[in-house]
């Protein structure tokens, strides 16, 4: 069970994961499908390795502009969707092909078209559109340690501020999204995770207000994103292990909104967040893990051309068992 936006939001139950998968071949080489539910990032190291509850913030989505406001797209590789996923795996590498059916906007989340009453509005931009990602992954040698890559077009629709309808009134935001990680060895406990990413979100934009960020761009332009995070990582023994990460995000780089409340023109967000965690596993499939994170937004410049920020502080505890 996870939150919304991370896979098929059903009423009150929200699946993260509901697939199976076909495996061929031997040790040394083999072919593996996966249809069903799925995350789309399933590697071994940086991408999906942390320690502690949280996932990096350079896995949030990016945000475009959609007339003349500032709308997320509400989706980032490793959001839950249906689909399937052809994968050949030789030794230590193995590169996976994945074929999506997308996703929608859904009480302001990401909700993962898969069917019934959860599937895209009909005659909708993309409504027939499918999302694809190549995910690559290498481990480095018997120590553990990986490499991974991947490259993911999608799309998903907004609401057009010139035309209402809700069908034909949409806009539809073509994403890209590109990602590198990198985890080194194991070494007497400790090793060391690393990721950046970049993306691109297709903007739509209304206003002819030259005085502001966005009456200088054209209905054809684009916005980008941009992301990274560093996280050592130290097993103390067989059960307990503990860990710390600094994130940076910027959803939309470089841009600039008029706003009058501040005065002028203000910069839209940048997050940064520092966290330690720890995690106490019992070797039986139970783990238990605890976070502490102190995360900054930037909000923009006040009347004095100061840089406004957000600070959030929150204390995680989660669990989950694997069987």
């Amino acid at each position: 069970v996870n939150p919304p936006g991370s896979g098929a939001y059903l009423g009150t139950i929200n699946i993260g994961n509901a697939w199976m998968r076909l495996t061929y071949g031997d040790t040394s080489s083999f072919w593996s499908v996966r249809i069903g539910l799925m995350s789309a990032i399933e590697g071994y190291g940086a991408s999906d390795a942390s320690i502690g509850p949280s996932s990096p913030l350079l896995k949030g989505a990016g945000q475009t502009v959609i007339g003349s406001k500032i709308a997320s797209t509400l989706y980032t590789p490793g959001t839950g969707e249906a689909g399937v996923e052809v994968g050949w795996n030789m030794d230590r590498l193995s590169i996976h092909l994945g074929i999506f059916n997308g996703g929608y906007v859904y009480n302001g989340g990401f909700q993962a078209a898969i069917g019934g009453n959860a599937k895209k509005p009909a005659n909708s931009p993309s409504y027939n559109s499918k999302d694809l990602m190549l995910f690559a992954n290498y481990m480095l040698d018997e120590h553990g340690g990986s490499i991974a890559a991947y490259a993911f077009n999608g799309s998903i629709d907004f609401t057009n501020p010139l035309m209402p309808s809700p069908v034909q009134g949409m806009f539809p935001d073509n994403f890209m999204r590109f990602g590198l990680y990198a985890t080194s060895p194991t070494f007497s406990g400790f090793k060391l995770l690393a990721g950046v990413s970049m993306g691109t979100d297709k903007e739509w934009v209304t206003t002819t207000d030259s005085s502001s960020y966005l009456g200088k761009v054209s209905p054809d332009s684009t916005s980008s994103s941009f992301g990274w995070f560093v996280e050592p990582d130290f097993r103390l023994d067989k059960s307990w292990s503990c860990g710390a990460r600094y994130d940076y995000f910027d959803p939309i780089q470089g841009k600039w909104q008029n706003d009058p409340a501040a005065g002028g023109s203000a910069q839209n967000f940048t997050i940064t967040a520092k966290s330690v965690f720890m995690n106490y596993c019992m070797n039986n499939g139970l783990t238990f893990q605890a976070e502490v994170k102190d995360q900054t937004t930037g909000q923009g410049l006040d009347k004095t051309a100061t840089i406004k920020t957000k600070d959030d502080y929150s204390l995680t505890l989660s669990t989950f068992f694997v069987w």
